[in-house]
């Protein structure tokens, strides 16, 4: 129960609770339990920031960046998303992963941007792992490792990351970095539709499948659906 929770969070956070208090900011801050009030996340976020709570510093970061409930300033965010980091906070790792390659608050690095997203998704952070595919596989601002991107694709894939399964189920199809498989791509396409996606990916996404199972047997269906299975189970 989020309002009861809120409330506990409260009562505890005006004793000083840091975990209180950094629970408190994010409730406000997502609207749980309480109406979304960016000032207040701000408030509780920087009590618990002060005590040094790493997750805190990084939702301060986050509020700094965005210029929800204060000023935006990046650069400010850049130092709380490092000390979180510091602190040993996989979301800040992301973060600065995302900073550094942007160049928001701080100078464009790329390599300085791939360890940071690295070090995030070695801790699981599932939308790490799949901008790391992405990343190595586009061919944008870092050089083409097929090898390397599908080994990240699988792994936001296998915690269920929807546009992971698609990547991943495009370079099968096409034979990217891995022995080209038709029925594993139909299979883990199959599983990437059951998921919301935005309609102008979903739609083209579901054509093609279609348009692809209409040329396969009634056993390589089969195998598909079977594989299919495989892939939804956790």
């Amino acid at each position: 129960d989020f309002v009861q929770g809120a409330q506990w969070f409260s009562k505890a956070a005006e004793q000083g609770h840091t975990k209180a208090q950094r629970q408190l900011a994010i409730f406000y801050h997502k609207g749980y339990g309480v109406e979304a009030n960016d000032q207040q996340a701000f408030k509780w976020a920087s009590k618990a920031g002060a005590q040094g709570d790493a997750e805190a510093l990084t939702l301060l970061g986050t509020l700094y960046i965005s210029g929800q409930g204060i000023p935006a300033d990046p650069q400010h965010a850049v130092t709380l998303f490092t000390q979180a980091a510091n602190a040993g906070d996989s979301l800040a790792f992301e973060l600065l992963g995302a900073v550094t390659l942007e160049g928001t608050g701080i100078p464009k690095d790329v390599p300085t941007a791939l360890r940071w997203y690295t070090r995030a998704a070695d801790q699981g952070r599932v939308n790490a792992q799949y901008v790391l595919g992405y990343l190595y596989s586009s061919g944008g601002d870092v050089p083409v490792n097929y090898l390397l991107a599908n080994h990240w694709l699988l792994q936001a894939a296998i915690q269920g990351n929807a546009m992971a399964q698609i990547a991943l189920a495009v370079h099968l199809d096409n034979g990217q970095g891995v022995q080209r498989n038709k029925l594993k791509a139909c299979g883990l396409l199959r599983v990437a539709l059951k998921q919301a996606l935005p309609n102008d990916i979903a739609g083209p996404m579901r054509e093609q499948l279609e348009k692809e199972e209409k040329t396969l047997s009634p056993q390589q269906l089969a195998e598909i659906s079977a594989l299919e299975n495989l892939y939804s189970s956790p």
